[in-house]
């Protein structure tokens, strides 16, 4: 494996003094991505681009291209398998592949489909679902394909993805990777909220890893533990919400985990830190790049 670079997620909002000064930063500790959200910039209105807004946003980006590329999460509220509002959902995520080619991502991260809980708007079967999931995403990757850009399909947050969420289970999201079967089309592997899901949901966090590393293309790297006095939970493994800790910090993967690791192509690997933690960026860049080169053959910036 691979390591294509490290990257990190910005949970700017929308100041353009803040973005520019926060990617200053990342240059100059080393890092090689930055991870952008544009809804933070408001730059979808009703099914519109804000182009005032966009050209903000990519006027910051532009001072830093030399340095830095950059990954783009496609629009969060984006969900195929409503289909009362299809059409809304997917006008939106046209224009969040628009935004993306505008911005000149090299990756855009996708957040899969689930059943809504209310109102009850379909009674098909999840595997048609899915099969209506694989063609768009198909339809869409192909035409990222054009701009040099890939599509990464992110391993769900469990409490946040609605009723019937089949990707949290490691074997069905593995499974439509594999039979959409197209080469600019990966996992996003959050290893965070993989241990959450497999705390909800009761499969071996490890063998999880194990099944879905094969198919990742980006990793998302943080640590986490649940704002327990808020949830009422008794441990952090079933978090309702999720701290950014930096990676190691808690209990969710370590050396061991890598050791575990099989083959996998290259990828890129992205980690993000609460507003609190940031005094540590630079020392967790650090402790991750190491982690990573117990088990990658290199980093390739």
């Amino acid at each position: 494996m691979t390591i294509q670079g490290f990257g990190y997620g910005v949970m700017d909002d929308g100041s353009a003094w803040r973005l520019d000064r926060k990617l200053s930063q990342l240059v100059d500790e080393g890092f090689t991505h930055a991870e952008v959200r544009p809804e933070r910039w408001q730059v979808w209105q009703d099914e519109q681009i804000e182009n005032r807004r966009l050209a903000r946003l990519t006027a910051v980006l532009d001072k830093h291209r030399s340095h830095l590329d950059y990954v783009m999460q496609l629009p969060p509220t984006v969900n195929l398998f409503d289909l009362a509002r299809q059409g809304e959902h997917l006008r939106l995520l046209q224009q969040g592949l628009k935004v993306g080619q505008h911005i000149g991502a090299k990756l855009l991260l996708y957040q899969p489909g689930y059943r809504p809980l209310r109102p009850a708007t379909n009674f098909i079967a999840m595997r048609e679902l899915m099969a209506r999931e694989r063609i768009i995403l198909h339809q869409l990757a192909d035409e990222a394909a054009v701009w040099g850009s890939q599509i990464a399909v992110v391993t769900p947050d469990y409490l946040a993805a609605g009723h019937s969420p089949y990707a949290v289970l490691p074997e069905l999201l593995a499974n439509q990777i594999k039979t959409l079967d197209h080469p600019q089309v990966g996992l996003c592997l959050d290893f965070s909220q993989l241990y959450i899901a497999a705390n909800w949901c009761g499969f071996d966090y490890v063998q999880a890893v194990q099944r879905l590393l094969p198919l990742a293309t980006h990793f998302h790297l943080q640590d986490t533990v649940g704002l327990m006095r808020q949830a009422g939970l008794p441990n952090s493994s079933l978090a309702s919400s999720v701290t950014y800790l930096p990676p190691g910090w808690h209990s969710w993967y370590g050396p061991e985990i890598m050791d575990e690791m099989p083959p996998a192509e290259a990828v890129l690997t992205t980690f993000g830190l609460a507003e609190a933690f940031y005094p540590y960026e630079s020392h967790s860049f650090q402790e991750n790049q190491q982690l990573f080169q117990q088990g990658v053959t290199a980093v390739t910036p």
